[in-house]
């Protein structure tokens, strides 16, 4: 068969794809494949045919084929890399789309999808480079602004991606995810009141938008609102990304009343922190006269059991048998908190030998202050990029005492500080659990970190601490206060501004000099 024929039959082919004579075209295309089974165009055109006909896998197995000729259309190189996107496949889009654009010149969706490729890649900056070469040319997308804000927003620019929001609104004004990231954004910028706005109305579009639900939840609790902040809390648990709900095979503890003598199963949920904090809770309920089994993640077991009179485990056994479950960070709404009743922390025992232990292998200093110090967490926490900090805004204050960096993990560029500061120890390498970790907090005249499991033990410990909190904190730090309802041994300090860690060194440079005064 020549290439005119095969022509004739693609023309032949398109025909009946176009009048949705589908087994026609099918038929057509067949005869061409069986002479020339790479044939890129055949290929194309009997892809889309499939994905018509609802085989998405026989089409994208179509399209890669189609693409690996020189002679393939822009266009089927669009539709792969748009495939592959939804395959999560975010390199391969990339270079499908790049390609794609290469051949077309202009080409508006394959663009706008390399953006989406690059943002899910975390390329930030390339992603938006690539949505503003689209914007020049269509200005009246309302997905456009949306994805253009949402870049915006991850590099802090939270005024230009407020505008984007706004434009991703006023053309489509019943665009419950604009209204709804929107919102994030004012909560970010601590517009609280701006918020419960925008989540009111992404909720009255959608329902079911169980993540405006749950921003909800925290915004109103960073507002001191408990009431409708730990009824929305609840929604943590149908939010995109949520946690498993654990032991749903017990019934759910719904109330307090009647729980004496009841065989009551918490389970830990969130981070090591939340556990740590909210622990506090299992006393009250043993308080009531229930028998409570706590489970806890491993790395806080051995520092959490026979601290209270419960059992504490990191497994259930397959055959045990609960009256009720209850997950940790519920307990605090059936106990109805607010800011006048949060219950103490626990009085943790560490064991005198591991502390002394650790007295003997520190080195401490007999004439400065010996200061824990913790300024990253875990790199997969969502809000890392902005509770942690560089080691290097430090630097100026490491003459103050000697400083003890208790962290588990450290990035690169941490560690060429700490190469140029020998008279900082890095410990994370030699604690094996969180009873080292207390050990050591206890044998520390001052702890200094930002927003990690750490402060909360060391607050805990009655430790006497300075926590560092970006401009936006967690809920559980309300506003603009200097010390915490929490730990009563912890003083705060905030940034001025978003990003601003210079204003918390200075505001923590000040006290340490008060302290030596």
């Amino acid at each position: 068969m020549n290439q005119l024929e095969q022509k004739q039959l693609i023309k032949l082919a398109e025909h009946y794809f176009q009048s949705n004579h589908y087994q026609l075209a099918k038929d057509v295309l067949k005869i061409i494949i069986n002479t020339d089974p790479s044939n890129s165009k055949a290929n194309e055109l009997l892809a889309y045919i499939y994905e018509n006909q609802g085989d998405r896998s026989a089409s994208y197995r179509l399209l890669e084929l189609a693409c690996t000729k020189d002679d393939c259309s822009p266009e089927a190189l669009y539709y792969l890399g748009s495939a592959q996107l939804e395959k999560s496949l975010y390199d391969e889009a990339s270079i499908t789309l790049q390609k794609s654009i290469k051949k077309a010149g202009v080409f508006f969706e394959a663009l706008h999808d390399l953006g989406t490729a690059y943002g899910q890649l975390g390329k930030i900056q390339e992603a938006l480079l690539c949505y503003e070469d689209c914007l020049k040319l269509n200005q009246g997308s309302h997905e456009l602004h949306y994805n253009i804000a949402r870049c915006l927003d991850d590099l802090k620019r939270y005024d230009e991606a407020l505008t984007h929001y706004d434009r991703a609104i006023e053309l489509k004004p019943d665009y419950a995810s604009a209204w709804y990231n929107k919102g994030v954004t004012l909560h970010d910028l601590k517009r609280y009141d701006e918020a419960l706005t925008h989540y009111d109305r992404a909720i009255e579009l959608k329902p079911d938008f169980f993540d405006s639900h749950w921003n909800k939840a925290l915004t109103c609790l960073v507002l001191e609102d408990f009431e409708n902040g730990w009824n929305f809390f609840d929604y943590r648990w149908k939010k995109i990304d949520a946690d498993h709900y654990r032991h749903y095979e017990f019934r759910e503890l719904e109330t307090l009343e009647n729980i004496a003598e009841k065989n009551i199963l918490v389970s830990h949920e969130q981070g090591l922190g939340d556990t740590i904090q909210f622990f506090r809770y299992i006393p009250k309920l043993i308080e009531l006269g229930a028998h409570v089994t706590f489970k806890t993640q491993k790395p806080l077991l051995n520092l959490l059991s026979h601290q209270i009179e419960c059992v504490t485990t990191c497994e259930i056994e397959n055959n045990s048998q609960f009256d009720f479950q209850v997950p940790l960070l519920t307990l605090p709404k059936l106990f109805k908190t607010n800011i006048t009743n949060i219950p103490p922390s626990i009085d943790l025992k560490i064991n005198n030998n591991e502390i002394l232990k650790w007295r003997n292998q520190l080195n401490l200093s007999k004439d400065k202050l010996n200061i824990g110090l913790a300024v990253s967490g875990s790199p997969i926490h969502k809000n890392d990029l902005n509770r942690s900090m560089p080691l290097e805004y430090f630097s100026s204050l490491f003459h103050f005492g000697k400083f003890f960096l208790i962290q588990k993990q450290i990035n690169n560029l941490d560690k060429e500080v700490l190469s140029q500061h020998k008279e900082v120890i890095f410990l994370g390498d030699e604690i094996n659990d969180f009873v080292d970790t207390a050990s050591i907090i206890q044998n520390m005249d001052l702890i200094i970190s930002v927003d990690t499991s750490l402060i909360h033990l060391a607050g805990t410990l009655n430790k006497e601490s300075f926590l560092m909190l970006p401009w936006c904190p967690e809920w559980r730090w309300f506003l603009d206060k200097a010390e915490s309802p929490w730990y009563p041994s912890i003083a705060i300090y905030r940034q001025k501004s978003p990003g601003d860690w210079d204003s918390v060194v200075a505001q923590i440079k000040t006290a340490l000099e008060k302290n030596l005064d």
